[in-house]
Parts: C-alpha cells; structure tokens; sequence
C-alpha cells in the first residue's frame, strides 16, 4: 500500500500519547512538529511544503575578490587576507573573482557583476564568459557545483592623472537561480605616481656680439601625468637671457627657469631661449639644461642634458672707394 507524506505524518502522530498528538496540525506549525515527532521515533525526517522546496533549493554563494600588482616580469599576487595593491597610475592591476559555492545544491545561471571606478578602464581581452560595457564588467557561469570555485583575472588600467595616495574601491555582487545575491567590497588599489621625464635641447647659430637661441624639448614618458615640470637652464658666461617662447621663464644671474607645468605621460613641450651674445665672448660654450616633476622619476639618468656650441667671430667690415686721374 502506499501511503502519501500527509497519511504518514497522522499515522506517527496517532501512535503518540495524547500530550503529543493534541499538538498543531496547521501551517508551518504542522511541519516542525511532524519533523520533532518522526525524531521522537527514531525514524525518517520529512518534509513538505513550501519552506521544504525552498530548503533544498537555497545556495550559499561566496564572492570575494582581490587585488593583484602586475610586475615584469610576471605577477606578484598578494594574500587574501591582505586584498590591497599598489598600482602605479598608468599602469595596470588585476582584479581576481572568485566565486565560491557553499551548497548545498548546485548553482546555476551563475551571474558575476563588478561596477569599475570611474578612474579604471577594462583592459581587454576579458576572460571567458565575460564582457564590459562602460564600467560594468559581467562574467556569467552555467552552473557551479558544490565546494567549487571559480575565478577570473580582470585586467584594468589607473588612469594616468590619478593622483599619489589616492585609494581606489572596487564593488562586486553575485546572484545565481538558486541562491540570494551577496556582495563583496574588500579590494582597494592603492595609487602612486611615476613620470620618466627626459630632457634634449639643440642651439641655433650663436655670434659674438649679437645674439642666438636654444631649443629645449621635455617629454613625459610616462606612466603616469605629472602636474609639477620645472626646466632650468645655467647659460655660460657671455651669454644673457633676453626672452623665452612660451613666455613665463625667468632669470636670476646666469640661472634661467621655466615653468612647464601640467605635462601629460606621452607628451612633449618646447621651450625656445632668446639670448644676447658679449662681443666678448669666443671658442665653445658649454650649456645645460635640467628638468624636474612633482612625481618620482624611476630614470633620472635622461633629465640632465649638455650641449658645446662655437661662438662666430663676427668682423664687422666697411669698404670704401675713392677714384683719381692719372
């Protein structure tokens, strides 16, 4: 004979004495009790009803994600129990997922949603099963069975004119058919600055006692935008500072300065120096030029420069004519 679940449940509960079997039959109540009762008989624990389905179907889904310093030449990846990297801006750091399910049933339709900071950008190719629009990087799973993980390393870039010390959160959520959506907020980049900058410089025609010019060229090589430039320019004795093109450069004695400013990583200024040459002066004259930024420069072999140019004896020659008869 067959019995079905609610023909069981009465058929235990007639076999108890009274004290027991008065107990509430209705609702939610009805399955606790049902559920202490079988207990009681050593037997089977069943379950139905809504809250039973609901049981069997509940994942726990785990999502935690770390930060990762890219290096050359490979990838240092840092702890879990530390999820902070140092990221020079310019460059890039890796953001890994990774999604744990706890059970108890499997997790299926998988869905991975990390919001990027507006000061990040997707470097691409993405992994498998991912994709990006805007700054919303979505990576999805079909299913995920329990105890198993799953992990994708997202590569993103710092913008180059984020600031040193600024700190960078990151926000991911995941949801599945079978489970709640949880959120995890526990990786932070942190940003610092680095600029290569690099100094050349060339001379037009220098003549004694008239006049001439430098051209000083700086460039960023990066990573990262540097806001602070600074070039400084020692002239030789003879020559005199008369104007610089952009204007903005000054001269204190023989020690000329310009201001370059905001320069950003990949970019380069001219600077081109006026001066008047001393009537005086004759040979070569050595002139150097140095540049400086508010970021660290991991070069600073390339921020000096040192040029030797003849001064042109000029001869300021008059020619006059007479004529006679013989």
């Amino acid at each position: 004979m067959w019995l079905s679940v609610g023909a069981v449940t009465c058929a235990l509960m007639m076999a108890l004495p009274s004290a027991v079997s008065a107990a509430s039959t209705t609702g939610v109540g009805r399955t606790v009790r049902t559920v202490k009762v079988a207990k009681a008989l050593g037997g089977p624990v069943l379950r139905h009803g809504p809250r039973a389905v609901a049981d069997q179907k509940r994942v726990r889904l785990v999502v935690r994600h770390r930060t990762v310093l890219r290096e050359t030449p490979r990838a240092l990846r840092i702890r879990r129990a530390d999820p902070e990297a140092t990221v020079v801006a310019g460059q890039n750091g890796i953001y890994t997922l990774s999604v744990t399910n706890n059970g108890p049933a499997v997790a299926t339709n998988v869905v991975v949603t990390d919001t990027l900071d507006s000061r990040l950008e997707v470097v691409t190719p993405l992994p498998a099963g991912c994709t990006a629009v805007g700054q919303v990087v979505t990576c999805t799973l079909a299913s995920l069975a329990v105890g198993a993980t799953q992990n994708w390393d997202i590569t993103v870039r710092v913008r180059p004119n984020v600031p040193t010390g600024t700190v960078i959160p990151n926000v991911s959520s995941v949801d599945s058919d079978t489970s709640t959506p949880e959120t995890s907020n526990n990786a932070n980049i942190n940003v610092e600055t680095s600029s290569d900058l690099a100094i050349g410089k060339t001379a037009g025609t220098l003549n004694a006692g008239g006049s001439g010019t430098y051209t000083i060229t700086v460039t960023n090589n990066g990573p990262s935008d540097d806001t602070g430039v600074v070039v400084t320019d020692t002239l030789p004795t003879g020559l005199t500072f008369v104007s610089s093109v952009p204007a903005g450069c000054t001269a204190v004695g023989q020690v000329v300065t310009c201001p370059v400013g905001a320069l950003a990583a990949g970019a380069n200024t001219n600077i081109v120096l006026n001066v008047a040459v001393s009537a005086a002066t004759a040979g070569t004259v050595d002139n150097t030029a140095t540049v400086t930024g508010t970021n660290p420069d991991p070069d600073p072999d390339n921020n000096t420069v040192t040029i030797t140019t003849p001064i042109n004896a000029v001869s300021d020659l008059t020619i006059t004519k007479s004529v006679r008869a013989e």
